[in-house]
């Protein structure tokens, strides 16, 4: 449906962790960047680490169509225009005194 309808970008919430994954359509990466000048199939991301209190025991080996996960608590922050999007993650554990820029990707699309 998402690929079908040329959707770049899929932003999902869940609770404990952070994961952005590379282009995917049929449950595998179709390219490992974001130049979506020709159409690309969706990037998702998944951002429920603001809320994570409870804590998590990580992440298992990591799948070739996964571009970056974290586990901390943290945030997201995207700005987009109209030929490109910026999406940047910091983590922010509640021990630190601040936020650290940990994930940071540019799609464009022309």
């Amino acid at each position: 449906m998402f690929v079908d309808g040329g959707v770049d970008l899929v932003l999902g919430g869940h609770v404990h962790s952070y994961e952005r994954t590379y282009p995917m359509k049929g449950g595998n990466s179709t390219q490992h960047h974001y130049n979506c000048d020709g159409g690309c199939a969706p990037t998702y991301i998944v951002q429920g680490a603001s809320g994570n209190r409870e804590g998590n025991d990580g992440f298992g080996d990591t799948p070739e169509w996964s571009a970056n996960h974290n586990s901390s608590v943290g945030f997201g922050l995207m700005a987009v225009n109209r030929t490109a999007l910026t999406w940047r993650f910091f983590a922010a554990p509640e021990e630190a005194d601040g936020a650290t820029l940990v994930d940071e990707f540019h799609m464009t699309r022309g």
